[in-house]
């Protein structure tokens, strides 16, 4: 019977007294054919190419996006299109005055007439009226031939009442003088319309 292998204590850890060298002429390069592949290990920091290889700066070739010069101020054109606003303003200015007046003479004709046939104090209507339209009734050159007939329509209802006030006046021995305070509505809306009547001229 043959005697049992020595004991070994395999739990310390194995001894390198050997370290292994490294050669950098064996180990420079992977062999190719049993030929080194050239890299040089021993090369200094001196040897080194350290030229600049930052890349290139980055250039935008996208037209749609390219930088537009901002349109040049020209301070001549300025003035003409401030007075084209101001022309514009006053077209609006005299287009509303022009409505005013062209309502103000409408109510002012029909009040005249209901006054001739109904009763004289339908004149009190314009006679208000024409306190807050008196200066778009200045500057309503367009309503010149409205604002005419205003005038004839309301001086002729004012005579006819005056010769019947007149005539009753006289029957009644000059009692029916009184009904002349019916007829003032008329006296001022005659002058309002006189004094309010527009110019031919442009200014």
């Amino acid at each position: 019977m043959a005697a049992p292998p020595p004991y070994e204590d395999y739990s310390a850890p194995p001894a390198f007294n050997d370290l292994p060298t490294y050669d950098a002429g064996v180990h420079s390069g992977y062999s190719n054919g049993g030929s080194s592949s050239g890299i040089n290990l021993g090369k200094k920091d001196n040897d080194v190419d350290l030229r600049d290889t930052s890349p290139p700066p980055f250039e935008d070739h996208n037209p749609g996006y390219a930088d537009v010069p901002p349109p040049a101020f020209d301070g001549g054109n300025r003035q003409p299109q401030q007075q084209q606003q101001g022309y514009q303003q006053t077209t609006v200015v005299v287009a509303n005055s022009g409505s005013s007046a062209m309502l103000f003479h409408l109510i002012s004709i029909t009040c005249a007439l209901l006054s001739l046939f109904i009763f004289p104090l339908f004149e009190l209507i314009p006679m208000i009226m024409i306190c807050f339209v008196r200066d778009d009734l200045k500057n309503s050159r367009d309503q010149m031939l409205l604002h005419q007939l205003d005038l004839i329509i309301t001086l002729l209802v004012c005579l006819i009442w005056l010769i019947l006030i007149i005539i009753i006046a006289v029957f009644t021995f000059g009692i029916g003088l009184i009904l002349l305070v019916f007829i003032i509505p008329f006296f001022f809306v005659i002058i309002a319309l006189q004094e309010t009547m527009p110019s031919n001229t442009l200014y």
